[in-house]
């Protein structure tokens, strides 16, 4: 029984994973399950769902396989306002790409400037350059934008009051969950392409996460909690529950 493994997966199920080749498998399955370690099953249910049901609370209805990306005269949307990516050369006589962004707010552009020779353009995948360069600002303008709404009175009373902090707040790309909070080290983590949508939406899941180091699980005093954040908590969580990522990145409403 020593390399017998248990698991419970997200939706509840028990799997028990044993070795292959037992004489008698079902025999042992039968003594895992009467023995002493029942008792280590039960808690295990115990711990790992209420955690599984926070995890699943914001999950996003995923694609297979994310590659974030942009394109030369693709519409991107930013904070939920809508930019049309253009790419400007900018010649230079170094032999290394030189890569910015900037905003033209008169056209509605979000434009990427390669510095480059001209010669080079041509040995450069341009649109994997540009799709790296947007990886890192959906990152670097949601870390900005979090790191405001931590310090709003609203949140920072919430946290007095109940004697809370936050260690660190940080984002990436993830295609399965708006966030996510590790109680032990009081850690956030967000959803980087949250900055394509209104920023109600990041506010919302910062807030969720917070109530977290208060109420582990989803309960009727954790939404309590969530309200004193966030008063447009159930109607915010309920518009997001329409949101699916594609596999670039974008984001769309599932309705439409």
């Amino acid at each position: 029984m020593k390399y017998a493994k248990m698991v419970v997966e997200a939706d509840g199920t028990i799997c028990l994973k044993i070795p292959q080749g037992l004489a008698n498998p079902e025999k042992m399955v039968e003594n895992i399950l009467t023995s002493e370690l029942e008792d280590k099953l039960i808690e295990l249910i115990e711990v790992q769902i209420p955690e599984m049901e926070r995890r699943n609370q914001n999950a996003i209805t995923p694609s297979n396989k994310l590659k974030v990306g942009i394109e030369n005269g693709k519409q991107v949307t930013i904070w939920g306002k809508i930019y049309t990516v253009r790419y400007y050369l900018d010649e230079r006589p170094e032999n290394y790409l030189v890569m910015d962004y900037e905003f033209d707010e008169s056209n509605n552009e979000f434009i990427v400037s390669f510095g480059l020779k001209k010669s080079d353009a041509g040995r450069f995948d341009l649109d994997a350059q540009a799709s790296h360069l947007w990886e890192k600002f959906l990152i670097v303008e949601t870390n900005k934008a979090a790191i405001n709404l931590y310090n709003s009175p609203n949140i920072q009373r919430f946290l007095t009051a109940n004697g809370l902090r936050v260690s660190k707040i940080s984002a990436r790309i993830m295609k399965r969950q708006w966030g996510s909070v590790t109680l032990e080290k009081r850690t956030i983590r967000l959803n980087a392409l949250l900055t394509q949508l209104p920023k109600k939406y990041l506010e919302h899941t910062l807030c969720h996460e917070i109530a977290h180091l208060v109420i582990g699980g989803h309960n009727p005093m954790f939404y309590k909690y969530l309200t004193q954040l966030d008063p447009d908590a159930a109607m915010t969580r309920e518009e997001m529950k329409d949101l699916v990522i594609q596999t670039d990145g974008s984001i769309i409403h599932r309705s439409h």
